[in-house]
């Protein structure tokens, strides 16, 4: 058996025209606040280490190339 995991798909955001440079990942568990997980540059982020036995809620921000952060 190997380490409980599972990974999150979105759809790349369009909003700047300076383009998307990372998307920050926050995720809570079992209504607990929210951390930050990661940061990626794909449209998908893989938790691994995780419980099977909580429920998971997760949250991503975008950030542009001038510096701007969606809400």
């Amino acid at each position: 058996m190997g380490i409980p995991s599972w990974k999150i798909y979105w759809n790349a955001y369009d909003g700047w025209k300076n383009g998307i440079i990372s998307y920050t990942v926050f995720i809570s568990s079992s209504g607990g606040s929210f951390a930050e997980a990661g940061t990626t540059v794909q449209t998908s982020f893989l938790k691994t280490g995780t419980d099977p036995s909580l429920t998971y809620c997760c949250y991503v921000r975008a950030r542009s190339a001038d510096g701007k952060s969606s809400s």
